[in-house]
């Protein structure tokens, strides 16, 4: 093409600068019929830094106009209003160690190495830190905690203050790669994104057929 062209022809030839105006005009014909926007930098929405210096945000949720962020490394959350950029730090409570984080109906809950966490508070002892909890999701007021270890999604009945015991949401996972996963989500359905950039995509505890296109 002409970029491979404009590649393998001298700076100093006279046909560089006819061939370099065409490949800019090409790409700029490309760029606006593709929707596609370059940029240097992406703007900074906000700096964590102005809240608690070192933050670096390892997991995230938001509901509504509210998002809360995760640095799993220190231990420490940030509060962000979404439309106002107000922000403070999370109370941590309780919580000694936090692994991924979901909010919902204004209340959040933490997964820690061996337990989870309401606003705080202890809600749940006995997750399986051996099994590598590696996400957590909400949905209906419960809590669904997945193991890379095992390729188990828990689910977990919120009764107050207090999480039930997990019982097993997945019944077949035939074909897909459990150490592959890399996010969780939940709407009635399990959706769960992988280092291959598929989506896998449960629903009733099997493997829904789900294809992404475009």
């Amino acid at each position: 093409g002409a970029q491979s062209t404009l590649s393998n022809t001298s700076k100093k030839s006279a046909e560089y600068k006819s061939i370099e105006a065409q490949v800019t005009s090409f790409q700029q014909y490309f760029d606006s019929i593709s929707g596609e926007k370059h940029l240097a930098n992406l703007p900074v929405f906000f700096n964590f830094q102005l809240v608690q210096s070192g933050f670096l945000a390892k997991r995230s949720a938001a509901a509504g106009d509210t998002a809360v962020f995760l640095d799993t490394e220190t231990n420490a959350g940030i509060l962000l209003n979404l439309r106002s950029k107000q922000s403070s730090r999370m109370e941590m409570g309780e919580i000694t160690s936090s692994r991924d984080i979901t909010t919902e109906d204004k209340r959040i809950i933490v997964l820690g190495n061996n337990a989870l966490y309401l606003d705080g508070k202890k809600a749940l002892e006995g997750i399986d830190s051996t099994k590598d909890p590696a996400f957590l999701s909400s949905f209906g007021g419960n809590a669904y905690v997945f193991y890379r270890g095992d390729g188990a999604l828990l689910k977990h009945v919120r009764n107050g203050s207090t999480f039930s015991a997990g019982t097993s949401w997945i019944r077949s996972a035939l074909g897909f790669p459990k150490d592959t996963a890399t996010s969780l989500a939940i709407d009635g359905k399990v959706w769960m994104g992988t280092t291959g950039g598929r989506i896998i995509v449960f629903s009733q505890g099997t493997r829904f057929p789900f294809t992404v296109k475009g």
